[in-house]
């Protein structure tokens, strides 16, 4: 669920993903959080969520904090994969 709410705003911004992961945040040292990577042309970048808004989004709940944090990542990563 979570890999296709992420593919679906990066597709519409522009953004072709090659790989989305999700990673327990507690095998980081972060209680209750997931790590969304998100890798595009060879360039990942991450957003710590917190795993009410992944239940929230399992739930079919809209969680606009959740799509914020993704949103900028993918900003950052669009960024990344600009030519210089």
């Amino acid at each position: 669920m979570i890999n296709d709410f992420v593919n679906d705003i990066a597709s519409q911004m522009s953004i072709k993903l090659s790989k989305v992961s999700v990673i327990d945040g507690q095998t980081l040292g972060c209680l209750d959080s997931c790590l969304i990577d998100m890798t595009s042309k060879g360039k990942t970048v991450g957003a710590l969520i917190s795993k009410g808004d992944i239940e929230c989004l399992d739930h079919g709940t809209e969680c606009p904090r959740m799509e914020v944090k993704i949103r900028a990542s993918l900003s950052r990563l669009q960024t990344m994969c600009q030519p210089f």
